[in-house]
């Protein structure tokens, strides 16, 4: 479940091609309201997310995790906690991150058929670039 929190920014890592993610999180279907939103919004236990506060990045080769997440907007307020977090989940790189802002998600455990890998909350502070 998500609960809005202005503090805080939710943060999944993957590895998946560039075809893969946009049909994970699918803006496409953003005017058919009779089914979730998209597998993405399903994956987190919701019907639809805002969409607004989505951000990643995507590569094609697995950089290190603190490097594909740098082009984030405001990463140097959560980049290092997000490394760690990683790190303790076995994951070194990727090529896939994405975030969602002024959220936090609440689940007991994300979905292993998921393809991207639910790294964590953190702390949002945006006077940190």
């Amino acid at each position: 479940m998500l609960v809005p929190n202005k503090d805080k920014i939710v943060v999944w890592i993957g590895n998946l091609t560039k075809e893969e993610l946009d049909e994970y999180i699918d803006f496409e279907t953003l005017g058919d309201f009779d089914e979730p939103m998209d597998r993405f919004a399903v994956d987190m236990g919701e019907y639809s997310y805002e969409y607004e506060l989505i951000d990643g990045n995507h590569v094609k080769k697995p950089p290190p995790i603190e490097k594909l997440a740098r082009p984030i907007s405001h990463s140097g307020a959560f980049l290092k906690q997000v490394v760690s977090a990683a790190k303790e989940l076995g994951i070194e790189s990727a090529n896939s991150v994405v975030t969602l802002a002024n959220q936090e998600l609440h689940v007991e455990t994300w979905p292993n058929n998921s393809p991207l890998t639910f790294i964590g909350n953190f702390d949002f502070d945006r006077s940190k670039k």
